[in-house]
């Protein structure tokens, strides 16, 4: 049916290697286990891998200890021009340096494109003082490349976006399982990673099994004043915990990852989430809250959300998605797409507690709790 993925060391040559599938997590253990440079980004580790196989060892940079200029501040800057460095006014993708791109595109719907974002990174990330909001200007325009995002992160939902775009798939129940169940085939064998109609009709009786209701009529928006009502009306129902001004201030800094789900005009589904940097030990995205109105429940639409918004946290440069759920049919919903639970956590005086540690889905499921509390997932991107 298909070729098994070998292992790496078993692999001769970089043009056997790129035919497989790898996941940026994959690819960071293979370069630290061989010695080697374990850049952030996809393009990068291949990079360094590719060198490996022609014989180069491209090694971790030493960390030598950086002195900070005693006694100096920056200026804060308050106004905005071209010349302004990134690195001089902080920029971030918020609202001040949103509204400054609006002003000199002329587009009141202004967003940052992915390339923006992957070039914002590299210029934080070398440090760069030269680069100016008009040299990003630039890149929006397509006028300049400094950085380029990587899309083959995002290599599954195209394959999903595809999948469900061929009126081929209509019939199945569950579109979603389906075409994870066929790309499975695909990044686990050197096939090309991109879906046909010859790939699912050669693989048919393998995925066969799933029909369903067709979900091309669901579009994904990103929450605007348009949808604000209908968003804030789902979330004080099904998700009454939440705190409604910081979602709203959420919504203006992470647009990409505060979504609707549309059918007929009508909003029948939310999600958002953001990082959580100065909160966990590692780099990671958290999914805070997502529901969709009873009358759609087990359509496929949560999951259809689930996936825009894991590529939404790409396109900010996550990889890492953290969400905490007690119990009941979310558990399942979070395990069926992909999530591995990690650990039980409660409540003690005021203080969050870790309770149960996971080391295997079996101890999660055998696992008996004694105490109100949540279940940690996490999934890599």
């Amino acid at each position: 049916m298909s070729v098994d993925r070998p292992n790496f060391d078993d692999i001769k040559s970089f043009a056997e290697f790129s035919k497989y599938y790898w996941y940026r997590e994959e690819l960071i253990k293979i370069c630290k286990n061989h010695g080697l440079k374990a850049p952030s980004g996809k393009i990068e580790l291949y990079k360094v891998i590719e060198a490996y196989f022609s014989g180069e060892k491209i090694l971790p940079e030493k960390t030598a200890g950086k002195k900070k200029a005693a006694g100096k501040k920056k200026a804060v800057i308050t106004e905005l021009t071209r010349e302004t460095g990134l690195i001089e006014c902080g920029f971030t993708f918020g609202p001040r340096f949103r509204e400054f791109f609006i002003q000199q595109t002329g587009e009141p719907n202004f967003k940052f494109n992915v390339d923006m974002v992957a070039t914002a990174k590299k210029v934080k990330e070398t440090g760069d003082e030269s680069f100016t909001l008009g040299d990003l200007l630039d890149v929006y325009y397509g006028k300049k490349t400094y950085a380029t995002y990587d899309k083959s992160a995002l290599q599954w939902n195209k394959f999903v976006h595809d999948f469900c775009a061929d009126d081929a798939t209509k019939g199945f129940e569950d579109r979603l399982k389906a075409a994870a169940a066929l790309w499975k085939i695909v990044r686990d064998s050197d096939r090309e990673k991109k879906y046909s109609r010859e790939l699912l009709e050669e693989f048919e009786d393998y995925v066969k099994a799933h029909q369903t209701k067709d979900l091309s009529d669901v579009i994904i928006y990103c929450m605007s004043e348009k949808y604000q009502a209908e968003f804030e009306q789902i979330l004080q129902e099904y998700l009454p915990g939440s705190e409604l001004e910081t979602v709203r201030g959420k919504a203006e800094n992470y647009p990409e990852t505060c979504l609707v789900a549309l059918q007929d005009e009508k909003v029948i589904g939310i999600v958002f989430g953001w990082p959580r940097e100065a909160a966990l030990p590692q780099k990671e995205y958290c999914l805070d809250g997502i529901a969709v109105r009873y009358d759609h429940w087990r359509k496929g639409i949560g999951s259809v959300l689930l996936a825009a918004f894991e590529e939404g946290m790409q396109k900010y440069g996550y990889h890492k998605l953290s969400v905490g759920s007690a119990e009941g049919f979310a558990e399942k919903f979070y395990l069926k797409n992909g999530f591995v639970p990690t650990c039980f956590k409660t409540y003690a005086d005021g203080q969050i507690v870790v309770r149960k540690e996971f080391a295997s889905i079996e101890e999660y499921e055998s696992y008996q709790r004694t105490e109100e509390g949540f279940v940690v997932f996490e999934k890599e991107i």
